[in-house]
C-alpha cells in the first residue's frame, strides 16, 4: 500500500475510533477551541464543577460554580441552566468535568467540555478571574 494512502487510512481510522468514544451530545475541546467557543457563543452557560474553595482561588470569567461532587449536583445544575439545553463546563484537570458531562448528557443536555481543565486553560495563558 502506498505510504501516504496508508497514513491517511490510519488517520481516518483513528478519527473514527475517537469520535465513537465520546457520548452523544458531548464535545471535548482543547483550551484554545474552548476559548473560541465561548467567544462565538457569549450566551452559553459556563459551569465550573470544582469545589467552592478551588473556584475562589481563580476561575474562568463569567463561570458559575456548581460542585459536581455535591450530592445535589444535578438539581443545582438544572436550576442554574434553566431552559438552556447547552452548557460548557470544566474542572481542574478534566476528570470531574467528564463526570459532570456524563450526568448532563444523560439528562439531554449538549455539553462542551474543556478537556485540559483549569490547568490547561492557565497553561495556555487565557483570561482568568478571581
Amino acid at each position: 500500500m502506498h505510504l501516504p494512502t496508508l497514513s491517511r487510512f490510519l488517520f481516518m481510522s483513528f478519527l473514527s475510533l475517537f469520535s465513537c468514544s465520546a457520548p452523544q451530545g458531548l464535545s471535548s475541546l482543547s483550551a484554545q477551541d474552548f476559548s473560541e467557543l465561548l467567544r462565538q457563543k457569549p450566551d452559553l452557560m459556563l459551569l465550573d464543577v470544582r469545589t467552592p474553595s478551588e473556584y475562589a482561588e481563580g476561575h474562568l470569567p463569567n463561570s458559575v460554580n456548581v460542585d459536581v461532587l455535591a450530592p445535589d449536583f444535578e438539581r443545582r445544575a438544572a436550576e442554574v441552566l434553566g431552559s438552556q439545553r447547552s452548557v460548557a463546563l470544566y474542572c481542574r484537570s478534566g476528570h470531574r468535568s467528564k463526570q459532570a458531562a456524563a450526568q448532563l448528557t444523560r439528562k439531554g443536555y449538549t455539553v462542551y467540555e474543556l478537556s485540559t481543565g483549569w490547568m490547561g486553560w492557565v497553561e495556555a495563558a487565557l483570561p482568568t478571574a478571581r
